[in-house]
């Protein structure tokens, strides 16, 4: 049987239609799989925002934004995360610094901190103790041991990793 001879124009027309749409599909489907895997990573990160300062849990997500920007070109399909950290002044009597929460979160400050990060803040000489002690501009005096990351971008890129294939098959089976 000679498969050539069966085929005719408008067949080869409708394939290649067929593979026209498909492959813009699926363009669309590599978007919308990259955009709500970032979605899961940006919501672990922002529930992970946080950093103890006094014996008290904060949540710097006010302080921290997440964005993504998804692109695609010639079947390449990118999505780029962003942390910034808003900088903030922490002030106590005989000085202040600007400390970033995104960087306090992600590694720790003190000798809490992730090895090798000790000292968020700048000419820091005594992360290496066990407490400090510093005094804000009121006057109050404050017992420091650091603070423990909380580490909201490893965990989410650690949870987008988990996630691939439940994400795909959400998505690629719609």
């Amino acid at each position: 049987m000679n498969l050539n001879a069966r085929l005719n124009t408008r067949d080869i027309t409708d394939t290649i239609n067929r593979l026209k749409w498909y492959e813009s599909h699926l363009q669309y489907k590599l978007e919308q799989f990259v955009s709500e895997l970032a979605k899961v990573g940006i919501e672990v990160a922002k529930a992970n925002t946080y950093v103890e300062v006094d014996d008290e849990y904060k949540n710097m997500g006010d302080a921290i934004e997440f964005t993504k920007s998804i692109s695609g070109v010639d079947g390449v399909t990118t999505c780029i995360l962003t942390a910034t950290g808003i900088p903030f002044v922490k002030e106590w009597q005989g000085g202040s610094a600007q400390v970033n929460p995104l960087l306090m979160s992600e590694f720790g400050s003190g000798w809490r901190a992730i090895e090798g990060h000790q000292g968020t803040f700048p000419n820091q000489h005594v992360a290496f103790m066990r407490p400090w002690h510093w005094v804000d501009t009121s006057g109050t005096k404050h017992e420091s041991y650091g603070s423990e990351p909380s580490r909201p971008l490893f965990k989410a890129v650690e949870e987008m990793r988990n996630q691939i294939q439940t994400v795909a098959a959400k998505v690629f089976s719609e």
